[in-house]
């Protein structure tokens, strides 16, 4: 769908969900769903004693600001990538052995085209950690990035360091997650680790 109005809207809309930072998406959000449609609950923090779907409920609004700007800068990450793919050697091969579109697109286009995709993910992870700082504050929930902020607030050193510490180790696990999906979906990069 190049070129079309669908393609013009997940530009736009990939566009605009990466460049609003965090805090800027979550107090919208939170005015829009949190007080004037009162949908969501404004808070993160589920009460005492509620269960795992009810907990999620209340998670929702402040996953949105994380997720949004993700889901933009992913968005066209994958379009660019299905577009180079299609127009690949091996996709006019594809095609020209008969192949029906759908199963050209899952087993050719997709494996090659999410291939930047994941690292692309597994990178922004680190961005994704950054956000958690702000987002707790603004929902109030008591999380890694509360504790960090708070830590750095009261000069805690040695809380500031171990909490640093694990958004570190978690930064450096999806790196490594990313990479394993990255060489179940490209074949060459197994090859090339064989070597």
């Amino acid at each position: 769908n190049r070129g079309r109005l669908a393609d013009r809207l997940i530009v736009l809309a990939g566009i605009s969900f990466g460049i609003v930072p965090d805090f800027v998406s979550g107090l919208l959000l939170l005015l829009v769903f949190g007080l004037w449609l009162s949908w969501l609950p404004i808070t993160g923090a589920a009460p005492d004693g509620a269960g795992f779907w009810v907990s999620g409920y209340y998670l929702i609004l402040p996953a949105l600001p994380l997720v949004l700007n993700l889901a933009g800068y992913l968005a066209r990450m994958t379009r660019a990538g299905v577009i180079e793919a299609l127009a690949s050697d091996y996709t006019r091969t594809a095609i020209l052995k008969g192949l029906d579109r759908r199963e050209v697109i899952l087993r050719h286009v997709l494996p090659n085209a999410l291939t930047p995709t994941i690292a692309v993910l597994a990178t922004q992870s680190g961005y994704m950690l950054g956000g958690l700082v702000v987002i707790e504050a603004l929902f109030g929930i008591q999380g890694l990035g509360n504790l960090v902020l708070n830590a750095a607030k009261s000069r805690d050193f040695p809380m500031l360091e171990a909490g640093v510490l694990v958004m570190a180790t978690i930064f450096v696990l999806s790196a490594a997650i990313g990479d394993l999906v990255q060489a179940l979906l490209d074949p060459r990069q197994r090859r090339r680790a064989s070597l």
